[in-house]
């Protein structure tokens, strides 16, 4: 049934993504009744505009985010989806807003991720509503968030106005269902370092980094010195790179010298498998404590931080469960005049409270002068293995693909599926693709795209019994 519905709507499906991903809902600047810019909006607009050429109830809530139903039901199934995506990448191979259609698949920003999940959970609705399957008690209702990818506030709006549905699923993950979320904590760390014009090496600047992108993979520092520590500042970084096995460029002009060290990106979830190059930059400056200024600086990142990656020089002894281990990366740096900030994403095991795991933090920093200026968290989350909506919502993943292998598993990444209570993470990327980079060339398969559709279909009814 489903698959023949599919079929014959086939080349409406796929001109649906297509127009989609030719809007560029990438956040922007604040517009009257348009808080994420025109892009955002006229993203939101176009799928309230499907739902209502489909009779479905939709509702806008001042361009802040939407929502469109169907059903007449008091009890709510809900999908949770967002309509914005990222700022592309340069290195972009294709027009990350044409949707071009290439040897079956479809290319563009969000194709496999964002706007492919978000017309096929549309599309999924469609059926069921035209095949008169969804019960009298029960409605879908699908919730449309606009700034995913900016700090995920836009559904708050949407919580002042409405419940949270009594069940559901946001297409934020991977395969074939997500059932807990580490705990993520997000600090800023500040420290005023003044600079001592009398030291013998002065520290202009450092950057690297930029919060949200991982383990960071470049960091610049510029330094100001007299020929003859130039020429040392050139054999120890030498000696540095060769040792640790880094690669690095190096530019001398008059006093300045100017360093970028390079490590290897990593997701910061995963920070041992990359080497991050803020956190070597930092342990090269230590060679020079003696003649370099802003050495307490220098000091405190090599005993509270230093290259480790767990938490260790915090005393965060926190034993992993099946979601993962303690983390602790540094993602951005700024050093300049005014002084020092740091970023750090910090992700931590479901078994442990957001409030036990902020402690033992701030215990590591109590006696510090690099001090913990804001905080921003998000609550682990977790369902059973054996809970309705995990055992339903595998169900139906594995009646249309036939994958018994895969399991449900834990993911330390932060999922939309965070912003609303009773909502699990469910697609949208099969297992197969996980490992994928789809920065600079993401894509969709057709055949994938009608997947999408029927997994998403038969979820529904699977949480509507």
């Amino acid at each position: 049934m489903f698959e023949d519905y599919i079929n014959s709507n086939g080349d409406k499906i796929v001109n649906d993504l297509i127009e989609l991903i030719n809007i560029k809902t990438v956040n922007d600047m604040k517009k009257p009744n348009m808080p994420y810019g025109e892009g955002v909006y006229k993203g939101l607009k176009y799928i309230l505009d499907k739902g209502n050429s489909w009779k479905f109830k939709t509702q806008n809530y001042l361009g802040h985010c939407g929502h469109i139903e169907a059903g007449n039901g008091e009890y709510t199934i809900g999908i949770l989806c967002n309509v914005d995506v990222p700022e592309p990448v340069k290195q972009w191979t294709k027009n990350p807003f044409l949707g071009e259609v290439n040897d079956g698949k479809i290319y563009g920003l969000g194709a496999r991720t964002t706007k492919g999940s978000l017309i096929a959970c549309l599309y999924a609705m469609k059926i069921l509503n035209d095949e008169g399957l969804i019960p009298e008690d029960k409605k879908i209702r699908l919730l449309l968030g606009c700034d995913k990818h900016k700090d995920g506030k836009s559904i708050n709006y949407y919580k002042e106005y409405e419940d949270a549905p009594e069940i559901g699923f946001s297409p934020d993950g991977v395969f074939p269902v997500i059932y807990g979320e580490k705990g993520i904590i997000d600090l800023t760390l500040k420290m005023r370092v003044p600079c001592d014009y009398e030291a013998p090496i002065n520290i202009v600047e450092i950057s690297g980094g930029k919060k949200g992108q991982g383990v960071p993979d470049k960091v610049n520092m510029i330094l100001s010195c007299e020929e003859i520590f130039k020429i040392k500042i050139e054999e120890e970084l030498k000696a540095f790179a060769q040792e640790e096995g880094l690669e690095y460029k190096i530019i001398t002009q008059n006093k300045l010298v100017w360093i970028e060290l390079q490590g290897k990106s990593a997701r910061s979830c995963n920070p041992e498998e990359g080497v991050n190059a803020i956190s070597y930059g930092m342990k090269f400056l230590g060679r020079f404590e003696e003649v370099m200024d802003r050495k307490a600086l220098i000091d405190e990142y090599e005993k509270l931080i230093s290259t480790t990656y767990h938490g260790e020089r915090i005393n965060c002894n926190f034993k992993g469960d099946e979601s993962g281990e303690f983390t602790f990366n540094v993602e951005e740096i700024k050093v300049d005049s005014e002084g020092a900030t740091i970023m750090v994403n910090i992700t931590h095991p479901i078994a442990y409270l957001y409030t036990e795991v902020l402690e033992q933090v701030k215990d590591g920093f109590k006696y510090t002068n690099l001090k913990i200026d804001s905080i921003d968290h998000a609550r682990p989350i977790t369902f059973s293995k054996d809970s309705f909506v995990v055992k339903k919502l595998l169900k139906a993943y594995r009646d249309v693909t036939g994958d018994k292998e895969s399991e449900p598993y834990t993911m330390a990444e932060k999922s939309f599926a965070r912003a609303i209570s009773n909502t699990i993470a469910f697609g949208p990327v099969f297992p197969t693709e996980a490992k994928e980079e789809l920065s600079s060339k993401e894509y969709i398969s057709i055949e994938n795209l009608f997947k999408l559709v029927e997994i998403y279909a038969r979820g529904l009814i699977e949480l509507m019994k």
